[in-house]
């Protein structure tokens, strides 16, 4: 029993240390955030990293053509 729970609790705190760093994420579910930070925050992050199935991208394109012809331009 002890071992499972040790198994358990290790592969809890392993997924923690493989989380990515998406501040864009975070900054999408704020309702006062900026639309242009948002957008900058994802450009800067996508920069130098290859376009991926399951990372996000496509999703955060699908909104961002959604939120851009709703927002003010102060965003």
């Amino acid at each position: 029993m002890k071992r499972i729970l040790f198994l358990i609790l290790f592969l809890f705190a392993s997924l923690g240390l493989f989380a990515q760093d998406q501040t864009w994420v975070s900054m999408m579910q704020n309702p006062d955030a900026n639309f242009y930070d948002i957008q900058n925050a994802f450009n800067t992050y996508w920069k130098d990293k290859n376009i991926e199935k399951g990372k996000g991208y496509k999703q955060f394109k699908r909104w961002e053509n959604f939120m851009a012809p709703r927002v003010y331009p102060t965003g």
